[in-house]
């Protein structure tokens, strides 16, 4: 799984980047990058021992390879990126190899830092033919972000909804969107982090993470009917489902759910969501959170 998440990433950076240019290689560095670079690390631990150095290379090989099958065009891109992620991967092994005896998180985010930077600076040059300082530095900055980020939803438990995240939802989402908010019903109060994917005919998918409870993700799929749509508000009724086989429930609760959103400044938007759950220990639950669209 982890595998075909990297190869999806790296495909999926690279069809863009030649596409859109190197403004685009900023995002991706966050959101398709970030994920290659912390990946890796959890391989690193998987495959220690077992022709590490040949796997990782046929796997760097095998995404650009990828792309350029898919995209012809693509072949500059993927020469660039199969050298600076080769070269980086050096790096990566070296500091992640030094700090076996710390935790995940250290260990991945330093050695990501290393990687990031040698990246940074050699896809661009490669990629591009030049030297791009703003370019390079806004990589940087995306790609330890973005690392961070993921280097939470790479822990074992929360791996399919991080797979889920980076695939199934951008790829059946018109829109998605990233959230922080509190969650409480008649039991518990939660501090929520959500990624939401956003269908055809009122489909939605959400990724929904309790920070206080080790990140152990709940998954809620959901159709639903906006029945007042008048900028800058907006409310909408929706009926589906959350699973838990992630977290403490292990199985599915229907749920019916009121939700009101406001628009504040441009992609960003405060929304309250009212939700009734019948079958449940719990009867009603209410959501408050900022959410920002990414696309």
């Amino acid at each position: 799984m982890i595998v075909i998440a990297y190869l999806a990433a790296i495909v999926a950076a690279n069809l863009i980047v030649s596409e859109f240019g190197p403004a685009a290689s900023v995002w991706t560095a966050f959101a398709f990058i970030g994920l290659n670079i912390t990946a890796r690390d959890r391989l690193h631990d998987n495959w220690q021992g077992n022709n590490l150095a040949i796997r990782m290379t046929l796997l760097i090989l095998s995404g650009s390879i990828l792309s350029w099958v898919l995209n012809r065009d693509v072949a500059m891109i993927a020469l660039a990126s199969a050298f600076s992620f080769g070269v980086s991967e050096f790096a990566d092994s070296a500091v992640y190899s030094r700090l076996m005896r710390h935790g995940w998180l250290r260990r991945v985010n330093s050695s990501n830092i290393a990687s990031a930077a040698i990246d940074s600076v050699l896809f661009p040059l490669i990629a591009f033919g030049g030297f791009l300082p703003m370019i390079t530095l806004g990589q940087f900055a995306a790609k330890v972000l973005g690392g961070a980020v993921w280097s939470v939803a790479l822990r074992r438990r929360t791996l399919v909804v991080a797979c889920f995240t980076l695939v199934a939802a951008p790829a059946s989402a018109q829109t998605l969107s990233v959230g922080v908010g509190q969650y409480a019903n008649d039991f518990v109060r939660q501090d929520v982090v959500e990624v939401v994917g956003l269908g055809p005919i009122g489909t939605s998918a959400i990724a929904s993470f309790d920070l206080s409870a080790d990140g152990k993700p709940v998954l809620l799929a959901q159709i639903g009917r906006t029945i007042v749509n008048s900028f800058p508000a907006l409310l909408a009724v929706d009926v589906g489902a959350s699973a838990g086989p992630w977290d403490d429930y292990g199985h599915w609760e229907p749920h019916t759910s009121l939700r009101a959103m406001a628009f504040l400044v441009g992609p960003l938007k405060a929304m309250a969501i009212y939700t009734v759950q019948p079958f449940a220990d719990w009867q009603r639950g209410v959501v408050v959170k900022l959410d920002y669209t990414l696309w």
